[in-house]
């Protein structure tokens, strides 16, 4: 098939559902230039991409493959088939978004272009969810899950929940999680890696030595939420909720922490080359708590607050305005 012919189909799909290539490109885990390149003729996506954007953009394969040539017809719809039986559509790392490829079991809860489900995740309790990668997901219910081994990778889910599930040891890999509720479900030893999470509630959640990497936290609630060890690294923390949260050995590290209220115990914590705005720790109690190399530190507003020793010369050391600051007498 002509590379042009294939680029005004993406377009005009596009142009369909008034989608910009930015947006386009932002649920394909992709630069908008990659979009842009397709739609004029001068790159082609690869097959696992054709399957991701033909369920974003609504369409069928076939659509794609429609008046081309028998090769690339051949090949998508040999992927097709591969997609409706639910078998491993392929292997390794795709070239244009590095995601490695999953299978598709047909044991998994699926959904329409539209969004709506096919089947609800309590209807199928007897039939593990093996793999929620690369597709999207809308007011999805998935309330009770457990046994879920395998990495999510590049999925998008938007109001999902996910109340009272067992998800230990999950790896979330450059996914989207907008809107969600893992409201008293256990985290434990999760990894989110490179995702996006966006008014996510956490709220009463076991997130013990849970590590967020290189993930963006944005007006998310983890009230209540049990912290323990939990690693937050190369990440924006922004506007989130933490009153009643579990802080005990937590570690923030190479990370944008803004307009969030400390409130409670923080005893060994860890906050280390992080970027300060719009922080206070209010009612705080801090316990050998670590700081160094901290930016904008000076600028963290401390309200009646108790702190040790140790911790008060790790603050001072940090430059960080010390009023506000009672220093507990060591026993």
């Amino acid at each position: 098939m002509e590379t042009k012919i294939i680029g005004n189909k993406i377009a005009e799909a596009r142009k369909q559902l008034n989608m910009s290539q930015a947006q386009l490109a932002e649920r394909l885990f992709i630069s908008p230039q990659a979009v842009g390149k397709w739609e004029r003729g001068e790159s082609m996506p690869d097959i696992t991409t054709f399957g991701r954007m033909a369920k974003i953009l609504g369409v069928d394969l076939n659509y794609f493959s429609a008046n081309g040539d028998q090769e690339t017809d051949g090949k998508l719809a040999a992927y097709d088939e591969k997609l409706a039986n639910g078998q491993q559509a392929a292997k390794g790392i795709q070239p244009e978004t590095g995601w490695m490829k999953h299978d598709l079991s047909p044991e998994l809860t699926t959904t329409t272009a539209s969004g709506k489900a096919l089947n609800s995740a309590r209807d199928n309790k007897k039939r593990p969810v093996r793999n929620m990668s690369t597709n999207t997901w809308k007011d999805v219910d998935f309330s009770g899950l457990n046994n879920i081994r395998e990495t999510v990778n590049a999925a998008n889910f938007q109001n999902c929940k996910f109340l009272d599930s067992d998800l230990k040891g999950l790896v979330w890999k450059n996914d989207v999680l907008h809107h969600c509720d893992f409201s008293r479900s256990s985290l434990n030893l999760c990894r989110f890696q490179g995702s996006n999470l966006e008014g996510t509630r956490f709220n009463g959640c076991s997130l013990v030595e849970a590590d967020f990497s290189s993930s963006t936290i944005n007006k998310c609630n983890f009230e209540g939420a049990d912290l323990t060890k939990a690693f937050f690294n190369f990440s924006t923390i922004s506007g989130i909720r933490v009153q009643d949260a579990l802080w005990s050995g937590t570690a923030f590290k190479d990370s944008q922490i803004e307009d969030i209220i400390f409130e409670g115990n923080l005893e060994n914590c860890h906050f280390e080359k992080c970027g300060f705005k719009r922080v206070e720790f209010r009612n705080a109690r801090l316990i050998n708590t670590f700081f160094k190399y901290n930016n904008n530190l000076k600028k963290a507003v401390f309200t009646n607050c108790k702190v040790d020793s140790l911790t008060y010369a790790f603050l001072k050391s940090d430059k960080a305005n010390v009023e506000g600051l009672t220093l507990i007498e060591d026993k």
